[in-house]
């Protein structure tokens, strides 16, 4: 299988907290039935005084339905005072194969956002879901699409971050459903307001 993404590092006194490893691998096109995309990443946490979290990396797409592909990496908070990192993308579902019965396999999930800062901050948006995989052939169902990630949570003073996109469904007879929206999420306690849903697949 494809390796994990990296986490991102954390930042110092000030500073941003670095993005996850970028995609977390897909399987190799020649054992793709056999091995399963890796997860991404997550973000590093914002400087101790003042920074952003890191955004998290994308989950690698899935070979086997009954294996699925792995998650996205979640966005890194904030500590003080900054904004919460973007969760990454989740992986698509994989092919249908006899072994399923010919149904394609769900889409993962999007990154849940980070966390804004304790004193101040906005959290991050979720991330976009993984498409349903296709169908084996015209006549067999499609996957359903993933959720989309959960909006970071503002702590005191800030918005919470818009949920993530949901997925489509894979195409197939029929076609997969569709992935609702992420969740936004929680404005702060003090003063600020909460994060959008994102739409539906």
């Amino acid at each position: 299988m494809g390796g994990s993404g990296g986490r991102g590092g954390d930042a110092g006194l000030i500073g941003v907290g670095g993005g996850g490893g970028g995609n977390g691998g897909d399987p190799g096109l020649g054992a793709r039935l056999f091995q399963v995309g890796s997860r991404g990443g997550d973000g590093g946490v914002g400087g101790w005084l003042y920074g952003d979290g890191g955004g998290g990396g994308d989950g690698g797409n899935g070979g086997l339905p009954f294996i699925g592909s792995t998650n996205a990496g979640n966005g890194g908070s904030a500590r003080l005072i900054g904004n919460g990192g973007a969760g990454g993308s989740g992986g698509s579902g994989a092919p249908g194969s006899v072994s399923s019965g010919g149904v394609g396999g769900a889409g993962n999930p999007g990154g849940s956002g980070g966390n804004g800062g304790v004193w101040y901050g906005n959290g991050g948006a979720g991330g976009a879901a993984g498409q349903g995989g296709p169908g084996m052939n015209t006549t067999s169902p499609g996957g359903p699409g993933g959720v989309g990630g959960h909006g970071g949570t503002a702590i005191l003073f800030g918005d919470g971050g818009a949920g993530g996109a949901g997925a489509a469904g894979g195409p197939g007879t029929p076609d997969g459903a569709a992935g609702p929206g992420g969740s936004g999420g929680t404005g702060g306690l003090l003063f600020g307001v909460p994060g959008p849903s994102g739409p539906d697949g």
